[in-house]
């Protein structure tokens, strides 16, 4: 179901009928256009919801089956005649598109008799190979067009000239390949260890820098292996803790990449995140900060990088305390409706949306409208990360217990710290869930402490110990976790608990003057 979802996010209706093809209809049947519609509709819609919708009070499972397969294949055959390369607006990644259609139609051309038009095809499309440095489809375009002309349609000076290029690009491609397999296993333990001590073990440091530095250093290199080469290179710096050669490593990078008449944005993006990570971890944020505005502006507005971008500004607020822009930049980029086209960032900015309504409950920001903020139907709407039990949703259980405590709802507290108490020891054992752990058990203090900011000091001093003794790190994953690192947002706790307290004895001294 999610791949028929997935799918249907790229096609809509408008597309369907503008697509011209030789055929007496278009029109879908009934039912697979109730299915497409009412996924393009909601996304969210599960599968047990679209049985009860196309047929009502007799659900039937079977019949889905065959019109959700129907459909599937049918939206899998328009996405072959849609023209994605409008929608695109790097050069370099529209003329790779147009060079996978031309290889697609090349060898269903050939397979059915039509050579001579799939190879003139071809041949007409190949220079954009070249000027792109496309060197994957290249090697494999220039291959059949030199078999073409060697022997199915001999011509000397174009089989001359393809045999020429497919060696070179064969080449190219045996470099790319080498280091793909560096940069995939590199990823692939970066992922599945989590432990930074044990991934720098793993990791042969030393050699990976020597052959990346080689192959940077040499003349003429493809955009793809310029960027993959370089990027490796920034995470190998970060992973130990260079920061001033990561940042030189960036610049570096995008210098290189941008004398290419055809540089992306998207390729620069990422080179820029990793040279503000690095900012960050050197604690120069109004640099890492002036960095982020600037890349905010390189973005398309509603663009995964362009919410990606807001995110490192609203930790650069969070880490400044500078909870007036935390406010105004979570706020307006949740009023984005692009936002509510991608379900996962949707929910990813509610979160955010929600700490910046308890900073307003704060005192922190004075919005110029009424925000409309609902506890419990912020937790209904955020179910893709229930599941996520040692990732987001700790951070959705923090908010709810945040928001108890701003209300003084203790009992409710203590409900919800005792299966927090269970989930901390059942999902978060391992010590990259150190900190999360830390300010967890310091929540578990506060009922033992009766809520008194100076006894909680007391009662989770080793736990802040242990919490300062490893700090926030930057990477993509605690983006969503510690939206404002834990240790910031423990020092809102404390001063939490000092406005309730200063509540409590005003309204203790109120009563004693009208006794």
């Amino acid at each position: 179901m999610q791949d028929l979802k997935d799918i249907i996010a790229l096609i809509s209706r408008k597309r369907i009928d503008n697509i011209q093809i030789l055929t007496s209809s278009n029109r879908l049947p009934t039912k697979q256009m109730m299915l497409y519609d009412i996924i393009r509709q909601n996304n969210s819609y599960t599968e047990d919801q679209a049985i009860s919708y196309l047929y009502q009070n007799k659900p039937n499972s079977s019949a889905f089956k065959k019109v959700k397969t129907r459909l599937y294949q049918k939206v899998l055959n328009t996405c072959l005649f849609l023209d994605f390369g409008s929608q695109v607006t790097d050069l370099r990644q529209k003329s790779i598109l147009t060079i996978l259609r031309t290889y697609v139609l090349m060898k269903i051309l050939a397979f059915f008799g039509c050579r001579d038009a799939g190879m003139n095809l071809a041949h007409k499309n190949y220079q954009i190979c070249n000027k792109y440095e496309i060197s994957e489809l290249g090697s494999l375009i220039s291959k059949e067009l030199m078999k073409h002309f060697a022997y199915i349609a001999p011509d000397k000076k174009n089989y001359e000239y393809y045999l020429k290029e497919c060696r070179k690009w064969s080449l190219i491609v045996q470099q790319e390949i080498e280091i793909e397999i560096l940069y995939s296993r590199i990823s692939y333990l970066a992922g599945t260890i989590k432990n930074t001590k044990l991934l720098r073990k793993e990791v042969d440091y030393h050699s990976s820098i020597s052959k990346l530095t080689q192959i940077i250093n040499q003349d003429q290199l493809t955009y793809r292996l310029l960027f993959m080469s370089f990027t490796l290179l920034s995470y190998l710096y970060s992973l130990y803790e260079e920061f001033e050669a990561c940042i030189k490593t960036c610049d570096k990078g995008i210098e290189k990449l941008k004398r290419k008449n055809f540089s992306s944005n998207k390729t620069t993006f990422l080179l820029t995140v990793d040279k503000i990570i690095a900012l960050i971890r050197l604690a120069r944020t109004e640099d890492a900060k002036k960095i982020t505005q600037e890349t905010i502006r390189l973005t398309q507005k509603g663009t995964l990088n362009y919410f990606a971008a807001s995110k490192y500004i609203l930790l650069i607020n969070s880490l400044e305390k500078d909870w007036n822009s935390f406010c105004l930049n979570s706020i307006a980029i949740f009023g984005d409706n692009e936002l509510k086209r991608n379900q996962r960032e949707y929910q990813l900015w509610n979160i955010r949306f929600a700490f910046a309504a308890f900073l307003i409950q704060l005192n922190k920001y004075k919005p110029t409208k009424n925000i409309n903020f609902r506890l419990y139907k912020f937790l209904n709407d955020v179910p893709i990360f229930v599941k996520d039990k040692s990732g987001v949703n700790i951070t959705i259980l923090i908010i709810q217990l945040l928001f108890l405590l701003k209300d003084k709802k203790y009992t409710k507290i203590e409900e919800r710290l005792g299966s927090l108490s269970q989930y901390s020891h059942r999902y978060l054992r391992d010590d990259e869930n150190l900190r999360a752990n830390c300010l967890i058990k310091m929540l578990l203090k506060l009922p033992e402490a009766e809520y008194h900011p100076l006894r909680v000091k007391r009662y989770v001093s080793r736990y802040e110990k242990k919490l300062a003794s490893k700090p926030y790190e930057v990477n993509e994953q605690n983006l969503d976790v510690e939206i404002i690192p834990f240790d910031i947002l423990w020092e809102l706790v404390l001063e939490l608990l000092d406005n309730n307290l200063k509540q409590k004895k005003k309204r203790g001294r109120a009563i004693k003057k009208d006794v």
